[in-house]
């Protein structure tokens, strides 16, 4: 068995955080359990929780799946791990976004055309291939 560590804000919009531990995914805590001031402060008392009994533990953030890590280091680098936990959940961010397509008429602006100053000469077609 590996623990799934959730780290959470606390409240929407707050500033605090905190984290629950559990062998499966569980749904959004109603009421938050102890606050930390920062992520990283939340890696490492979990870590402190865990480091007895795992090796590894997944880590979520806002029940956004970011990979399994060592506990060790959520203990002895909470703050060079929060550093690559963000790149990755930046990353999943951009994955996410990129199947999205940003045409004018995808974004609700309709049909885009452009007007051609008329230079007197006969039209040319131009044929890309």
């Amino acid at each position: 068995m590996q623990p799934i560590l959730d780290v959470r804000k606390a409240h929407p919009g707050g500033v605090h955080f905190t984290y629950s531990v559990s062998a499966v995914v569980v749904p959004e805590q109603g009421s938050p359990g102890e606050l930390f001031d920062s992520v990283e402060r939340c890696l490492y008392d979990a870590g402190l929780a865990l480091q007895h009994y795992f090796d590894g533990v997944q880590i979520r953030y806002e029940g956004i799946a970011l990979g399994t890590y060592a506990v060790s280091r959520l203990v002895n680098d909470p703050l060079g791990l929060f550093d690559d936990l963000l790149q990755r959940l930046i990353a999943t961010f951009r994955m996410r976004t990129r199947g999205y397509v940003t045409t004018p008429r995808a974004l609700g602006l309709g049909t885009v055309s452009m007007a051609v100053p008329s230079t007197g000469t006969p039209a040319v077609e131009r044929v890309d291939s």
